[in-house]
């Protein structure tokens, strides 16, 4: 969904960001091996943001997705289309 990047960084996750949309929720990206937006970048779903990669604690190259809504993270499954 169509957004703002509202953080970057790196942690256990890795390189990640995070978006915030304008439905109240946010994404987080991790693991990746390069960050193409930067914090107060408006995306769009079409938009690349990052690239696949194996930062942080991991074993191989994936992307890990996360649903945010009000700090508390849910299955994705059912946003992603």
């Amino acid at each position: 969904a169509d957004g703002t990047v509202q953080e970057i960084g790196a942690s256990d996750y890795g390189n990640y960001l995070i978006i915030a949309h304008a439905d109240g929720f946010s994404t987080l990206y991790a693991h990746c091996s390069q960050l193409l937006a930067q914090v107060g970048d408006t995306v769009n779903k079409y938009d690349t943001i990052a690239k696949v990669g194996a930062t942080g604690d991991v074993t191989g190259n994936h992307l890990h997705i996360c649903v945010i809504i009000d700090g508390v993270y849910v299955n994705p499954k059912g946003y992603l289309h």
